[in-house]
């Protein structure tokens, strides 16, 4: 049994205003990949037609007001990577010197954003459902940069986890960002727009940490933070003036107050489908966040130059984050013909495959070549749940949603290093075959709960 969702001219167009309007088409999704709650008035068709010339071009709204956002999203990802990494240092900096209480130190800052984050992100969705999310993205980098140069201020360790915990208490830019994007494109452009913000995190977060050495290492520890501080003033300043919020996000907003379609914590957990999107959402956080503990170790036991153990380690990482972000991109374009569970459990396959084959690599160049083919599957783990699980719920209630489903990655990525380090302590090639089981588990999720094995969520040919 499947439910038919029609895609017509009021729905979306194809992302280039040169080209002619699509054809009529009907996609069928799984029972519980459509699904609507409550009464309310019918919503007014969006007119997504609406188009204007930039560089010469026609280009629709939608698409500039999009492409705005994902500018204003890769500036704040730059800064918010902008000066992470350098924390050991600067606890060091604070007169922690002895190396234990500085890996320790360290291990508990860098955990207290996330586990701060878990508890806040779904009540900063559920504001966002209600005021909109343009308002909570501004008071999140904002906030950001109040608490970045506050962070370079700091004269001891103590005050540096109070910030840290603010930080995480201001969580949920991700999911609000992820709503905004969206909303921001016709549904049947909503993935694509999801794998956009994917790809604008995941470059953000390889720029970032290479300018903030450069800035650490000629002016100082504590410039980074100042740093990160005016990179998050400069996103919130591009957000007030390149961004708009799209008119599906005002229609949502006023759908939800004028509606019987606001949905409790619990609703949302009881939605057929959700829970088990939940899980293949943490099982791809974990085995991802595992890598960037067991990389650099890996290397470490394979590469006799001590001093291109790190020069090796982050080129697979950039690589294996370059091939993520292609992965994104390409599922996002595959839901076209396959449905979301079916381009999932392909890739949860093919992750479970390079995971086992992890185990029997014996130089950096084998590990990093594996690590790439992992990436080239991995990457669409993240867009494709966030996608499904956009779809289950109403759009009403879409970033309440995304603030659960951001909750259960950060416990993936939360839990990921402790376990993994556990796991490499015993050994290296047991981490990659716990990951190799968790991709498996996650294929079993897709394949039994989220329909992939059901002939009826195949998608249907386009009519004539």
């Amino acid at each position: 049994m499947s439910f038919a969702v029609a895609h017509n001219g009021d729905a979306g167009f194809p992302p280039r205003a040169r080209r002619l309007p699509c054809k009529r088409r009907i996609r069928t999704y799984p029972v519980g990949e459509a699904m609507s709650f409550g009464k309310g008035p019918p919503r007014p068709s969006i007119d997504w037609t609406a188009q204007r010339a930039f560089l010469g071009r026609p280009w629709y709204v939608w698409q500039l007001n999009l492409y705005a956002l994902l500018a204003v999203l890769f500036v704040a990802f730059v800064g918010f990577s902008f000066s992470g990494p350098f924390l050991p240092l600067l606890v060091r900096h604070l007169g922690v010197t002895e190396p234990r209480a500085v890996a320790l130190w360290s291990g508990v800052l860098i955990g207290l954003g996330p586990l701060s984050a878990v508890i806040a992100s779904p009540l900063w969705g559920r504001l966002a459902d209600r005021i909109g999310g343009r308002l909570l993205l501004l008071r999140t980098v904002f906030g950001f940069a109040v608490l970045n140069a506050l962070s370079a201020l700091a004269v001891d360790v103590w005050q540096l986890a109070a910030l840290r915990l603010l930080m995480g208490a201001l969580g949920g830019f991700t999911a609000v960002a992820l709503t905004l994007a969206s909303l921001s494109a016709p549904p049947e452009h909503t993935t694509r727009a999801i794998a956009l913000v994917q790809s604008a995190q995941i470059l953000g977060q390889m720029v970032g940490p290479a300018l903030g050495g450069i800035m650490a290492d000629h002016f100082g520890i504590r410039a980074a933070f100042f740093g990160s501080s005016g990179l998050s003033v400069l996103a919130g300043c591009n957000m007030l003036l390149m961004y708009q919020e799209s008119p599906a996000y005002t229609q949502q907003r006023r759908q939800r107050r004028t509606g019987e379609t606001k949905m409790s914590l619990r609703d949302i957990l009881r939605t057929p489908s959700f829970v088990p999107i939940l899980c293949v959402l943490f099982v791809g956080t974990f085995t991802n966040r595992s890598y960037q503990a067991l990389i650099p170790l890996f290397v470490a036991s394979t590469v006799s130059a001590q001093g291109a153990v790190a020069s090796v380690t982050g080129l697979i990482v950039a690589c294996g984050a370059l091939a993520a972000t292609l992965s994104a991109n390409v599922a996002s374009r595959l839901v076209v013909y396959f449905t979301h569970a079916q381009v999932l459990l392909v890739a949860l396959i093919a992750c479970a495959c390079g995971s086992g084959l992890l185990v029997g690599s014996h130089t950096a160049l084998q590990f990093g070549l594996l690590r790439v083919v992992v990436g080239l599957f991995d990457g669409s783990i993240l867009t494709l749940s966030y996608g499904l699980g956009g779809s289950v719920i109403p759009v009403e209630n879409r970033a309440s949603a995304f603030g659960v489903l951001n909750s259960g990655a950060l416990i993936g990525s939360a839990v990921s290093p402790m376990l993994g380090g556990v796991l490499a302590a015993f050994s290296l090639r047991v981490a990659f075959l716990c990951n190799a089981a968790l991709f498996c588990c996650g294929a079993f999720v897709a394949w039994y709960w989220l329909g992939a094995r059901r002939e009826g969520s195949l998608p249907a040919k386009p009519e004539e």
